[in-house]
C-alpha cells in the first residue's frame, strides 16, 4: 500500500513541470480537478493496517531503509511521466524511440534471465507477452494523448493516475472480491468527480 501511494502521488512532480516547465495556464476548474484527484488517490490506496507478526514480519526491509526506496518510487514516476511528455513532443517520431526503448529492456532482460538460469514457464511467458503488449499500449495512448492535449498536460498526468487505480480498483472487487471501505467508496466517487472536472476544464 505505502509503495503504490508512493508512485500514484508522485502526481504532484509532473503537475508542478505542467505549470513551470510546459506553460500550461492554471485556472480555478483545473485547481479544482487536482485537489479532487489528489484527494481520490489518497482515498483509494487507504487500507487499514493490520497488526500482527507471522512470517511476513521477518520479511520486511529494514525501517531504516524504507523511506529511501519509497523516495525512489516516488520520484522515479514522477520523472518518468515527465520524460513521456518529452517523447509526446517528437511528433510522428515517437513510436521508433518506443519501440527501441522497448526492445533495449527486453534485451536487457533476456540477457539477466539467461545468465540467472531462470526456469521457463509457458504460461508465465504468454502471460508475460501479453502484459508487455498493453503496457506498450498503454504507453502509446498515453503519449498520444500528451500530443492531443499538449497546452494542458495536467488534464493527461491527473487523468491517468487516477483512472489507472479507479479501474484497478474496480477490477480488484469485480474480479478479486476485494472488499472496499467507506473511505475507499469515496476515493471512487472523487474519482469520477475529478476526471468530470478536467473534462470540463
Amino acid at each position: 500500500v505505502a509503495t503504490d501511494a508512493a508512485q500514484r502521488l508522485s502526481l504532484i512532480i509532473p503537475i508542478i513541470a505542467a505549470f513551470l516547465l510546459f506553460g500550461e495556464v492554471l485556472t480555478g476548474t483545473r485547481v479544482l480537478g487536482l485537489v479532487l484527484g489528489f484527494l481520490a488517490l489518497g482515498a483509494l490506496v487507504y487500507r487499514p493496517k493490520h497488526t500482527g507478526g507471522g512470517e511476513h514480519a521477518s520479511m520486511s526491509p529494514p525501517a531504516a531503509r524504507t523511506p529511501l526506496w519509497l523516495f525512489g518510487v516516488w520520484a522515479g514516476y514522477g520523472i518518468v511521466d515527465i520524460l513521456f511528455k518529452q517523447v509526446a513532443k517528437q511528433g510522428t517520431a515517437f513510436p521508433l524511440t518506443l519501440f527501441v526503448s522497448f526492445g533495449v529492456a527486453g534485451l536487457l532482460l533476456l540477457i539477466y534471465l539467461l545468465v540467472a538460469r531462470v526456469r521457463w514457464q509457458g504460461n508465465a511467458l504468454a502471460a508475460g507477452l501479453l502484459l508487455g503488449a498493453l503496457n506498450m499500449g498503454n504507453i502509446y495512448a498515453y503519449v498520444r494523448a500528451h500530443q492531443v492535449l499538449s497546452a494542458s498536460p495536467s488534464i493527461v498526468f491527473t487523468g491517468m493516475n487516477v483512472g489507472v487505480i479507479a479501474v484497478a480498483t474496480l477490477i480488484g472487487v469485480a474480479v478479486f472480491k476485494e472488499r472496499l471501505g467507506r473511505i475507499n467508496v469515496l476515493g471512487l466517487l472523487l474519482a469520477i468527480g475529478c476526471v468530470a472536472v478536467l473534462f470540463l476544464a
